[in-house]
């Protein structure tokens, strides 16, 4: 054993070590050097400048023998100069329970009658032993407290990041739950986080580039998550779960959360995924990933109606000014619906508050089913809706006489058949390069009146060269039953 490489020592705590050697010097006058070395058989301090590199290999087989002679306190190396290595359980544990470090004592080179036996030497030295493996344990204790203590501490911030509701440029919600998501990829840390709420029509995710798992998993795996969801209200862990993309299937660690009501019912997922190369979902990160779902739940409650699934007025207004600014010149065609549902008075008088409820639920449902992607719609007040569309205004009329056309559909759907429902939709262009919704908001909501005073039950498209539209919309603000009707 030649070959010498320097000591990797750590600078911390290099003094208390020394202190031990003086102390096993005073037990055994022959004693050279010490070592100590982990389980694993790296070096965690040595008096000496350098160390034998071939000493891990060595400690690491006699570790291996301590789990073989568990009456055996150590064993003895002589090559030129006795080296006496003495392994070190944790409190309460021994062979055959491998030892959590070893020390190693190099002693003076004697005659054959003046080498003592390893009995007798640890005879000598145990006491200094017993206080060494105290000391490691202490240390192996405090560092662990620290690493939960980083951890707690990343946690917090974790938390009070997504609950602070300070998210830059926010967006009625939006940017929140784009928070929550990066806290989930980066700090929970997972290769693909994703937010289902089916019903709101919610689909959100975000994926950690490095780890390369296709967001299509997401749809795959919905249903099963959703199910999940709503037969447990607790965090489901998986840590090997197949899911199949036609004739393969693929593996993946899975981490669900159900995103729940206040009444405790489960409306979506907060779903967490890895690939097999990363470690094990944990018990805590299950419990911080919890907490984010109720984060989500808490976002959720206050940026949607909670009887139509559909944004409310203040997350509308946020999302549909944020949209049209980050959209810029790339999209240059937008549109703006105001719906008005006819006669929701007259459901409510004949058929009862909880009829007319109805109506407005399956309107929001049937307004949210058909809405292309990157629209926005919102119910801004009992019978009113808004949307906003990504299309050019001829499109948009169309879109709106299928909504019309769809709502006459629901009335022999509800109660005893009877029942009449029916809606007015005002269509408006938005301005491309003024990208200003709430003035062509207001034009849709002229086109809309205007509707509702030319009979109701149609379209309107708001065109500023049409002079009747503009005079029936002055005469209906004049009249004491103008408005929604």
């Amino acid at each position: 054993m030649n070959s010498d490489t320097p000591t990797p020592t750590a600078a911390e705590g290099v003094a208390d070590y020394e202190s031990y050697t003086r102390l096993l010097r005073a037990l055994l006058p022959r004693l050279t050097g010490v070592s100590i070395f982990d389980a694993h058989g790296e070096v965690i301090w040595s008096s000496d400048m350098v160390a034998n590199a071939a000493l891990p290999k060595l400690i690491a087989e006699s570790m291996q023998t301590a789990c073989e002679q568990p009456d055996t306190p150590g064993v003895l190396v002589n090559d030129g100069e006795p080296m006496y290595i003495f392994w070190l359980w944790r409190a309460g544990e021994s062979a055959p329970t491998p030892p959590r470090a070893a020390v190693m004592l190099r002693c003076k080179a004697g005659s054959q009658t003046e080498q003592r036996t390893v009995a007798f030497v640890h005879a000598l030295v145990r006491p200094a032993l017993e206080i060494l493996a105290r000391e490691l344990m202490n240390r192996e204790q405090i560092q662990s407290l620290n690493v939960s203590l980083a951890e707690q501490e990343g946690d917090l911030d974790m938390l009070l990041s997504v609950s602070s509701g300070e998210a830059p440029n926010d967006e009625g919600g939006g940017d929140e739950l784009k928070t929550i998501l990066r806290a989930a990829v980066e700090r929970i840390q997972s290769g693909l986080a994703a937010i289902i709420v089916p019903e709101k029509g919610l689909v959100m995710v975000r994926r950690e580039p490095k780890h390369a798992i296709d967001a299509s998993l997401v749809a795959r795996a919905h249903k099963h998550l959703m199910s999940t969801a709503q037969i447990s209200n607790e965090p489901v862990i998986v840590n090997n779960m197949k899911l199949k993309a036609g004739n393969d299937a693929h593996s993946y660690r899975v981490l669900s959360c159900p995103i729940a009501r206040s009444d405790e019912r489960a409306i979506g997922v907060l779903a967490l995924f890895r690939p097999l190369t990363m470690p094990e979902f944990s018990p805590r990160q299950a419990r911080l990933t919890e907490l984010l779902a109720q984060r989500v739940a808490t976002v959720i409650a206050g940026s949607y109606d909670s009887l139509t699934g559909l944004l409310n007025r203040p997350a509308f207004e946020h999302r549909v000014q944020s949209t049209l600014r980050q959209s810029g010149s790339a999209q240059r065609w937008w549109s703006a619906l105001a719906i008005d549902t006819n006669r929701m008075h007259v459901i409510n008088d004949n058929y009862g508050m909880h009829v007319g409820d109805k109506v407005i639920s399956q309107l929001g449902e049937l307004v949210r089913n058909r809405l292309p992607p990157g629209a926005l719609a919102a119910r801004i007040s009992g019978d009113r809706f808004a949307v906003l569309l990504p299309i050019g205004l001829d499109d948009a009329a169309g879109f709106a006489e299928s909504l019309r056309q769809g709502a006459e559909q629901l009335g022999p759907t509800i109660g005893d058949g009877t029942l009449v429902v029916s809606i007015s939709v005002g269509v408006a262009a938005i301005e491309p390069r003024a990208q200003e919704f709430t003035h062509a908001f207001a034009a849709a909501e002229t086109a809309c009146k205007t509707a509702n005073d030319r009979g109701r039950n149609r379209v309107e498209i708001f065109q500023e060269a049409d002079e009747s539209l503009i005079r029936r919309f002055a005469d209906a603000q004049r009249s004491p039953t103008g408005g929604s009707t």
